[in-house]
């Protein structure tokens, strides 16, 4: 056995492609030469210079966008917003939503989270809880009181029904089929809620809305008016602008941001950051500004962007939407339209409009597919390419360098011929 393995060693010496010099002649076998030492220093550059270009090559990326037609049937597509107005009060700005086949988005109460703010710093008023949608108004002073029930003033449905807020006698009086008259002083509510409305006014603060929710893939509309939000018997909502101290507020505002689906690297959204300032006051005190309605018309392009991961040969895909827009204003009624500096305001400027910001959004039927990938599918390549440039450029300096040499000598010795 032993001599078996003897002779299988040697049969595997044979294929040695690296054969060792021995010591005793490893120094008299090497002959080193000023152009060997030149040749060296430039390949040691020239690698070091390829190995820097070559990373910077592995860690780039191209981008390619490519256009298809888009299949997708159904389905809900999130959008995600905030926005501040400078100078409108959290109770009384309504959020209403509402898509092509007219479903109003009753859960976007429930999402929309409204913080009071400063009007000029845009800076949080109080360390206190953010004001929701569902509490438009504070609760009437005898709802704390739960031994009284208060009075439908003669509209009660059944014994011990309570009307314990405005709404709730509009509603008793539409089920009786009788009359409503708001500004009528006898019913206390509505009396109460008048009152609040107007301290609400007189409020000099902002508020800052951020809401996350999720729509159906047809066209629709985002809402933000000024005004009351009341619920027919039908549970259709009804915005109630008719006050004209909804019509003289500021709407000036800016949106933080808007996006419709998940956020991805070069994502287009043209609405972040926009800002609309309507009015200012100036050393006087007095108020220049126009009121009106805010549109801007969204033409949402689904967008599938895939990204190739630079170690491994794998796909991150996000499904998620850019979006163009084009803005216009249109003045109100009331609105105090002011064209140069001394101008005297100019009715027939303004026409009959609900003050309000209205984003109204649509899908493209085109769809736009970015591809984001590496030069190098995997890392295996990029390591293989920096082996392929070191031994490349070192074996090319080695056969230049050879050649030189053996050119010299040859040379060397034909004049030290025709010198003897």
């Amino acid at each position: 056995m032993q001599v078996g393995d003897g002779s299988m060693m040697q049969r595997f010496r044979r294929f040695d492609l690296f054969p060792k010099f021995d010591r005793k002649f490893e120094v008299d076998a090497r002959h080193r030469t000023i152009s060997g030492g030149l040749f060296s220093v430039i390949s040691l550059i020239i690698i070091l210079v390829l190995i820097v270009s070559e990373t910077c090559y592995f860690l780039s990326s191209r981008t390619t966008q490519d256009m298809l037609v888009d299949s997708t049937v159904g389905g809900d597509m999130p959008i995600s917003f905030n926005l501040t107005f400078h100078r409108i009060p959290c109770n009384l700005l309504v959020i209403n939503s509402i898509d092509a086949l007219g479903m109003h988005m009753d859960h976007i109460a429930a999402r929309a989270v409204k913080t009071r703010v400063e009007p000029d710093t845009m800076r949080p008023l109080s360390e206190g809880d953010a004001i929701s949608k569902e509490a438009l108004f504070p609760n009437p002073s005898w709802e704390g009181e739960k031994e009284k029930c208060p009075s439908c003033h003669g509209a009660e449905l059944y014994d011990g029904h309570c009307c314990f807020t405005c709404d709730d006698v509009r509603n008793a009086y539409q089920q009786k089929r009788w009359r409503f008259d708001v500004e009528d002083p006898t019913l206390v509510q509505c009396v109460e809620e008048r009152m609040r409305l107007a301290a609400a006014f007189l409020a000099k603060e902002g508020c800052s809305i951020h809401v996350e929710l999720s729509v159906a893939r047809v066209i629709g509309i985002l809402e933000f008016i000024p005004g009351e939000l009341h619920t027919s018997l039908l549970d259709t909502p009804h915005i109630d602008t008719a006050n004209e101290g909804f019509q003289n507020l500021n709407l000036s505002h800016v949106i933080h941001h808007l996006e419709f689906g998940e956020s991805f690297p070069g994502q287009i959204n043209p609405l972040t950051g926009i800002e609309q300032i309507r009015g200012r006051e100036n050393d006087t005190g007095a108020k220049r500004f126009v009121n009106g309605r805010f549109s801007y018309f969204v033409k949402v392009v689904p967008t599938r962007y895939e990204a190739t991961s630079l170690l491994l040969s794998t796909s991150t895909i996000t499904d998620s939407s850019q979006y163009s827009v084009t803005h216009h204003f249109t003045p109100s009624l009331n609105s105090k339209v002011i064209q140069k500096e001394g101008d005297s305001p100019k009715p027939e400027a303004a026409g009959r409009v609900i003050p309000g910001v209205f984003i109204s959004y649509d899908l493209s039927p085109i769809k736009l597919h970015i591809m984001r990938s590496h030069p190098y599918p995997s890392f295996a390549h990029f390591f293989l390419q920096l082996c392929a440039v070191c031994g490349g450029v070192f074996t090319v300096a080695g056969l230049v360098d050879a050649m030189l040499y053996h050119s010299v000598r040859k040379l060397k010795k034909q004049r030290e011929g025709k010198l003897m």
